[in-house]
């Protein structure tokens, strides 16, 4: 833990590293922590991975929540145009769910376990990320 993360967080990093950054930077994603933004349109489009309050130095259960803030209910709000909101945020801007929601094929939570080959969460975030991408393109 020379960078003072544990053991699955670390894995966890190396997993989104592969199964979900390459996808979203090649769509014009900005990613910041463990949540990418992009402007489309006259939207900002935010997919987030959360970390569940449950997760353990060895394990790290997550969820992946999807926002997109538009600009005309931002205008019609009065709240601000940002340009990287918090995907809570959308929920004034236009809309946020969870990815189990909007796309049923997705489990309701991804699990990393520390030492462990992980190889199903991979193939998971490898086979949806994309599906994801092309929903919000």
């Amino acid at each position: 833990m020379a960078n003072g993360k544990s053991p699955a967080e670390a894995l966890l990093d190396a997993i989104v590293a592969r199964g979900v950054t390459p996808t979203l930077k090649d769509a014009g994603f900005r990613k910041t922590g463990r949540t990418y933004h992009r402007r489309h349109g006259e939207t900002v489009q935010v997919v987030n991975l959360q970390l569940s309050h449950g997760s353990t130095a060895m394990e790290k259960e997550f969820f992946i929540n999807v926002g997109i803030a538009f600009d005309a209910i931002c205008e019609l709000m009065g709240v601000p145009l940002l340009d990287r909101p918090k995907e809570y945020e959308c929920d004034e801007r236009g809309f946020r769910d969870r990815l189990e929601l909007l796309m049923p094929a997705s489990p309701d939570s991804w699990i990393v376990r520390a030492g462990e080959e992980n190889a199903e969460t991979l193939g998971s975030l490898h086979r949806l990320i994309p599906l994801l991408r092309v929903e919000l393109d």
